[in-house]
């Protein structure tokens, strides 16, 4: 970085204010006079990612970390052993920490699996969601929001019981839950927990909910005979569209944009968003609770998805499925993560790193440290992947990664590029500043005002 540019940087902080674009809108972020060169954020209108994957609150649920880095193998496991087990998918948040969620209790660790806060729960909460130093869940009681980094309780709003699954988009939140009147999909403040609007009841349960671009939510109903896809448009409070045409049901479906992929009856099926009319299907080994991995490239998307046979299969998407390659795990498998050009494969016994383009086995953990890892994952912050052990407790797997194909950041700055887009995002900048402000930890180092002006330096650029 040139001096002049740390200069230009700097002066236009202490002028007072500094206009960062990113988004879909310009965020405004506002010098304090009592922090020198640093900003405090002001920020409205943020939008969720679409392509962050499913543990981390997206509503599109690619299961992809993006295109910045390939593991290469594992570096080290971090492990916080417990005869206990993680009921959800872990949850990674934009700061470098995890939540783990167990019965009874959610537990928020740094990437090296030490404790930060233990948190009560009632009964198995979902899978909990990041919003700043908010976390949030829903449990037999009560949609909760704390602040992890002090403990300090920020709201509840009252439920019977929950779905499983969270998901922000928007700047709101959203639960599948119960009320004494019926079951609805509640919005929430992220930041404050309270009640934005009851989005209608839904048609049975809801384990995965995703939101379309044009405000209709559709998830999975379990209604008898009628079981399959259903559609709620919010603005009528009604289904619009229904599709019945399986039978059993799965925790495994993502979407694109377009369309929703699906394991389940030993197939993957795919259909569109608008009718849910089924666009082609292909067979699988074995019935799957995989939920699919989707990347889009140019004018197809690449689907990956696991069986409990242990198989892992490719697929390329452009109207029909074409099978690309098949790796055989040797196990069931139970989670699979995206992260650069591999797919990260986790099983009954072991976890395993495929390239995605060729199906080849890249590592497993037990080759690399001597010993079997496998379990639920969640979505990887930089070259750290949470991981809900089999064996009970939760662990933290450190690659050693490779860039692939876009060009890597200052190795000081790495730490900040979470959200799978190439170089340096506004979201990423805005984060730093609310880290430095509250004294919180990215990649689980402290942020210092000279991270900060790099970090707007490198945007700029």
């Amino acid at each position: 970085m040139n001096n002049q540019s740390r200069r230009d940087v700097l002066k236009r902080l202490g002028e007072g204010a500094l206009a960062v674009t990113g988004l879909g809108t310009v965020q405004e972020i506002e010098v304090s006079e009592t922090l020198p060169g640093l900003a405090q954020s002001s920020v409205d209108a943020q939008t969720a990612s679409t392509t962050g994957g499913q543990f981390m609150g997206d509503s599109m649920n690619t299961g992809y970390l993006g295109a910045g880095i390939t593991p290469t193998g594992v570096k080290e496991v971090h492990r916080k052993p417990s005869q206990d087990f993680v009921w959800r998918s872990p949850t990674a948040s934009s700061q470098g920490v995890f939540a783990a969620p167990y019965e009874g209790r959610v537990e928020v660790l740094d990437n090296k699996a030490n404790m930060i806060q233990e948190f009560s729960a009632m009964g198995r909460p979902t899978h909990p969601i990041f919003e700043g130093n908010i976390v949030s869940w829903a449990d037999g009681e009560a949609i909760k929001g704390f602040d992890y980094t002090t403990g300090e309780k920020i709201g509840e709003i009252s439920v019977i019981s929950p779905g499983e699954d969270m998901f922000k988009a928007g700047g709101s939140a959203f639960a599948p839950v119960a009320f004494s009147s019926g079951t609805a999909i509640s919005k929430f403040d992220p930041t404050t927990i309270n009640a934005e609007s009851g989005l209608g009841s839904y048609d049975g349960a809801s384990p995965k909910t995703y939101l379309t671009e044009n405000g209709d939510f559709i998830y999975y109903a379990a209604a008898g005979n009628s079981s399959g896809l259903a559609k709620h448009r919010v603005s009528d409070d009604m289904i619009v569209e229904r599709n019945s045409d399986f039978d059993s049901t799965s925790r495994g479906y993502s979407m694109d944009g377009e369309n929703i992929f699906l394991s389940g009856e030993s197939k993957l099926k795919v259909f569109d968003t608008n009718g849910l009319e089924r666009l082609d299907e292909s067979p699988l080994s074995a019935i799957g609770d995989v939920i699919p991995v989707l990347v889009q490239e140019e004018n197809q998307t690449k689907v990956y998805v696991g069986d409990n046979n242990g198989l892992m299969k490719g697929f390329t998407f452009d109207g029909s499925l074409t099978e690309d390659w098949t790796f055989e795990t040797g196990d069931g498998v139970v989670e699979a993560v995206g992260m650069g050009d591999a797919i990260v494969a986790s099983t009954n016994g072991d976890t395993y790193g495929v390239n995605r383009h060729t199906g080849e086995l890249l590592w497993s953990v037990e080759d690399e440290i001597g010993s079997e890892r496998g379990g639920r994952l969640g979505l990887p912050y930089s070259n750290f992947l949470p991981l809900a052990d089999k064996r009970g407790g939760f662990s933290v797997l450190e690659f050693e990664t490779v860039s692939d194909g876009i060009s890597a950041l200052p190795s000081n700055l790495q730490r900040f590029d979470t959200n799978g887009q190439a170089g340096i995002q506004a979201d990423e900048i805005i984060n730093a500043i609310v880290a430095y402000n509250s004294g919180s930890q990215i990649g689980g180092q402290p942020v210092s005002a000279t991270d900060v002006v790099d970090l707007i330096v490198e945007y700029n650029s």
